[in-house]
């Protein structure tokens, strides 16, 4: 029988207490606050490396956990847990790395491993009231023979240090086993090392009722601890009465669990762990997330890198209101599809009856990834769960899903999952982690009165964060999360979502978690910016016809010519292309989508270089179409993407002062003429385009482009004026608040509603000095109040009506000061309180 008993008289040596020294290297991230001594034998002294929360007092009582490194008894390093114990502390547990003797240090067996533990988690409960934990809340950890070390401390009887007052008990109150060695026996791990007791030490062989509860975490292709044993350690635990659960995770191997190795692993297993210990009430926050301080800009590079080059994506809208395509009750709703829950206002109970119809026998992932690799697309991003909350896959946690709930009985994201892996094609997954119309706890329904409500914290729990971390870690490689409409949502619920994009490498997520969460892109819905920000990367989602889901009678397709344009025109300005496309209740897309993803895909097949891998345009608005660039080496490409052919059988690419080196169509690769003028390169043609829709035109320059404009700003009598047409327009989630309007005359910057709404442009400033501000605007209303200026100085301004929309006057905005020359940016912000909507054409800059 084996007691729990904690004494606090001091049973050995008493540990001499030192501040940690730091590391001189930057890269050694992890310290301890402290290092205690916890024992001295043999001439050698053995140390517990402690992490302590913030602002951590002797007088608390916190839950303590006890990490012991790995390394086959042989060898390992101390400061294998630092990450775990790091995070853990700033979780509010004491967490403690244990040092303990190993045979090519110490000519030792695992015997004296065992005895190292058991006296490291003695001398632990000895000294609570010294560190500050919780005698009673004490964690032993470890990973393979670490792991072994925890667990035989916690299972096994003797293996006690001579001399030790074992009236102090050795025993952890939880385990948490990192792919631990459990059996010793003949056919386990070991036996060799420990043949004449194998028995007494093997944690499998001494699993009693008075074991603790633990976790288990193994790789499936451990060449050192099968599933097998795992299993059967778990078995034996439950057998017993005792709670064990055993985590697998798919195809990895020994030692997987380690920040250095891939970090989706460690980050997953150390959330695993969260939530364990969350379950013992050993952590008090109620979600399972990850420290997200992190600045994820530090690999974003990396991680977009793939995304840049991509430029054109496939969206898909999919769900259970394609069996009816919008209608209900005979009536067409108004809006996308996909909100006819919430625009016919239909009761749960009712709507729930479409996925007792829903059984697209049609879909075929394979056919559906290849049309749109066919069309040219690199990526596809698929609903997973929309505002409806109907799964899309076989969710774990409701089964309010179409694996459970349809006659289709298939899961749709694992098919597709497969056939993109199979293609070559990246996967993304959108989900709504807000809006939820089923769960009591998701935002947006406000019309079910049968619903009884409860938090939406407890959403998030129940549903949103499993799911989410099911789509991340059950459905292979996942490229893109896509998170739609933010809401209002605890600190600590962002934070859990925000935590699953360390499930998958290189995860890129967008703008649309919450706010304080930028992501890794900015969206932009159904329009085109007029100016791309060069600041950020950016995509706009639009759909290929008028809404977004399967909508029966939407005729609504956009142009072939359209499409290719906006790709054209997306890319020109540096973002990536979005196409949205909805499959009906059979599972197939309509012929209308399908003949404009064929189309879209001839014109890729002989111009896609113009678009993969581009950038930006160097050039303001060209007449006849857009621009994009490439750079390799010393050589620039310029990609002239013409729209409208001239009647002249010439081109004027304005402002070009580089000498071309070569010129060719796309289309044939024919040479053509060019000839440097003043206004620019002018290209000679042929009579007729190529292509109707965009004809693109090869230009390579030998060296860095010699472009005699500025795309951003005009020079007119040493003022700097600053369009409409050149402002970046920033909306929330990408509305269509905001915008530029005018098609009758000088276009101006209108609709500016949204009083969270705000403009910038980017200014080159050739001389420092001070600079007189005005603006040529139009105000209805008797006043509006907003900031202007520099990011970080800005002044309010008050002004007053001009007599309407339509009455321009230009009105002196006050002075900026530029301290030396160079590119800013130049912010229009409203005041939210004094914002009345105002109409902008122009700002008029002039140095004094």
């Amino acid at each position: 029988m084996r007691v729990f008993l904690v004494a606090l008289a001091v049973a050995l040596q008493v540990g001499s207490v030192m501040a940690a020294p730091k590391s001189d290297n930057p890269s050694d991230e992890q310290q301890p606050d402290k290092i205690v001594e916890y024992k001295v034998i043999d001439g050698v002294k053995l140390k517990l490396h402690v992490f302590n929360p913030a602002n951590h007092q002797v007088t608390d009582k916190r839950p303590a956990i006890v990490f012991f490194f790995g390394g086959g008894w042989n060898g390992g390093t101390v400061k294998q847990f630092f990450p775990q114990s790091e995070y853990l502390a700033s979780r509010g547990m004491v967490a403690i790395c244990a040092d303990y003797r190993v045979k090519s240090r110490h000519k030792t067996t695992p015997q004296e491993c065992v005895k190292d533990g058991k006296s490291a988690i003695r001398w632990t409960r000895a000294h609570a009231n010294e560190l500050g934990i919780d005698p009673d809340r004490i964690v032993a950890s470890g990973g393979s023979a670490g792991g072994h070390v925890a667990a035989a401390a916690a299972l096994t009887d003797g293996f006690n240090e001579t001399g030790e007052d074992t009236s102090i008990s050795c025993l952890p109150n939880a385990l948490v086993l990192y792919n631990a060695v459990f059996d010793n026996s003949e056919t386990g791990y070991g036996y060799y090392r420990v043949k004449d007791y194998w028995q007494e030490i093997s944690p499998l062989h001494n699993i009693d009722e008075e074991a603790p509860p633990t976790l288990v975490l193994l790789g499936t292709k451990d060449d050192l601890i099968p599933v097998a044993t795992a299993e059967e350690y778990k078995k034996r635990m439950e057998a017993a009465g005792v709670r064990c659960d055993l985590r697998l995770y798919e195809g990895a191997r020994h030692g997987f669990f380690n920040q250095s190795k891939p970090e989706t692993k460690y980050q997953e297993t150390l959330i695993e762990t969260d939530r364990f210990l969350s379950s013992l009430g050993y952590l008090e926050r109620q979600f399972p997330s990850m420290k997200v301080a992190k600045d994820l800009s530090d690999d974003r590079d990396a991680r977009m890198a793939w995304w840049r080059e991509a430029k054109f994506g496939m969206f898909v809208h999919w769900g259970v209101y394609s069996v009816v395509g919008g209608e209900y009750k005979g009536q067409k709703l108004p809006n996308s599809a996909e909100w006819m829950m919430n625009r016919g206002k239909i009761p749960i109970a009712e709507y729930k009856k479409y996925a007792d119809q829903f059984n697209p026998t049609k879909f075929d992932a394979d056919e559906f990834v290849n049309m749109a690799k066919n069309a040219g697309m690199k990526y596809i991003v698929i609903t997973a769960k929309h505002h409806d909350g109907f799964s899309m896959f076989g969710s774990q946690a409701t089964d309010y899903n179409v694996v459970d709930a349809t006659p289709f009985k298939r899961d749709i994201m694992k098919e597709l999952s497969e056939a993109c892996q199979k293609q070559g094609i990246r996967l993304g997954f959108y989900y709504s982690q807000a809006q939820d119309w089923h769960h009591p706890g998701g935002m947006g329904n406000n019309w079910d009165k049968t619903l009884e409500r409860v938090s939406n914290d407890q959403y998030v729990r129940e549903k949103a964060y499993p799911e989410a971390k099911q789509l991340l870690t059950e459905y292979g490689p996942i490229s893109i999360f896509w998170w739609d409409t933010p809401r209002k949502m605890s600190k600590e619920a962002l934070d859990s979502l925000y935590s699953t994009r360390f499930l998958q490498p290189g995860l890129i997520t967008n703008d649309r978690l919450g706010e304080g969460y930028p992501g890794d892109h900015k969206t932009f819905e159904r329009k085109i910016p007029p100016v791309g920000p060069t600041a950020q990367d950016w995509e706009v989602c639009m759909p290929i016809s008028g809404s977004w889901g399967y909508k029966r009678g939407d005729n609504n397709f956009k142009s072939v010519q359209t499409l290719i344009r906006n790709l054209a025109d997306i890319a020109s300005k540096g973002g990536n292309y979005l196409l949205n496309v909805s499959p009906t209740g059979e599972g197939t897309l309509l012929p209308q989508a399908v003949e404009r993803l064929e189309a879209i895909g001839a014109w890729m097949k002989i111009n896609n270089e113009s678009i993969y891998g581009t950038t930006a345009s160097p050039f303001g608005k060209l007449e006849w179409g857009r621009c994009t660039k490439k750079t390799a080496g010393d050589e620039t490409i310029l990609y002239l993407h013409v729209f409208d052919w001239p009647d002249s059988d010439e081109l004027l690419v304005p402002g070009l002062k580089s000498t071309v080196q070569e010129a060719f169509l796309l289309a044939d690769k024919n040479p053509l003429k060019t000839r440097l003028t003043e206004a620019g390169v002018l290209v000679s043609l042929p009579s007729n385009a190529p292509d109707e829709n965009d004809s693109v035109i090869v230009l390579k320059v030998q060296g860095a482009l010699d472009i005699d404009s500025d795309s951003s700003l005009e020079q007119q009598d040493g003022s700097l004026v600053l369009t409409a047409e050149t402002a970046f327009l920033h909306n929330n989630e990408g509305s269509r608040d905001i915008q530029v309007q005018g098609a009758e005359g000088t276009p101006n910057i209108g609709y500016w509603t949204d009083a969270h709404a705000w403009v910038e442009w980017s200014v080159k400033f050739d001389q420092p000095g001070t600079y007189e501000v005005s603006a040529e605007m139009a105000i209805e209303k008797a006043k509006s109040s907003f900031r202007i200026g520099l990011p970080e100085k800005q002044v309010t301004v008050e002004v007053t009506s001009t007599g309407g929309y339509g009455s321009y006057t230009e009105k002196f905005l006050g002075t900026i000061k530029i301290e030396q020359a160079g590119t800013y940016s130049l912010q229009i912000i409203p005041e939210a309180d004094s914002w009345q909507p105002i109409n902008l054409r122009k700002l008029r800059l002039k140095l004094k």
